[in-house]
């Protein structure tokens, strides 16, 4: 489907079609590691969350090749869907939150390089659902400086997303009219 999808995205008339198979290459591949995992523990744990980072990684690039807000938006939601999907119901919150980070840092970067606005608002819910999953299930009182330092620099990415875009955008504009 990827394939597929990738072809017909070169051709105007089948764009819109080619999105859609290239989201259902994608979900294909995210439901056929977690089951290799979960159902048939063909794969390890620390496999699977590698193989669905490639899976997200090569679908924002996919979305980046293709300007698809909506296909970096799949990418996005199948990567905040990776530690719910692979975990094994121990408290990781160190690998968690590190992940996270990463995952909004890799937002930040995208949604800077190609001004998807929207999936400023996805990557904000999926870091606060994940976030919250994690602290109902897990938090405890000694968790408090972890817990606080890791929201402390999301919601700080979170702030400058919007800045750096701002900032961007008058350069360009700065740029454009000495011209």
């Amino acid at each position: 489907l990827l394939v597929v999808g990738d072809y017909l995205a070169r051709r105007e008339r089948y764009r819109a079609y080619a999105f859609y198979l290239t989201g259902g290459g994608l979900a294909l591949l995210y439901l056929s590691i977690y089951a290799a995992f979960n159902f048939y523990q063909l794969i390890s744990q620390s496999a699977a969350f590698g193989f669905m980072i490639l899976v997200t990684a090569g679908g924002v690039a996919l979305a980046l090749r293709w300007k698809s807000e909506r296909l970096a938006g799949l990418a996005l939601a199948g990567g905040f869907l990776t530690p719910l999907l692979l975990s094994t119901g121990t408290n990781q919150y160190a690998a968690l939150f590190t992940y996270l980070l990463i995952l909004d840092l890799g937002f930040l970067a995208v949604n800077v390089g190609r001004r998807f606005t929207r999936l400023s608002l996805l990557a904000l819910v999926g870091t606060g659902f994940v976030f919250s999953t994690w602290y109902f299930r897990f938090y405890q009182l000694s968790f408090l400086g972890p817990t606080m330092l890791f929201l402390t620099l999301a919601f700080l990415i979170f702030l400058i997303a919007p800045t750096m875009r701002s900032l961007i955008s008058r350069q360009a504009n700065v740029g454009s009219s000495e011209s």
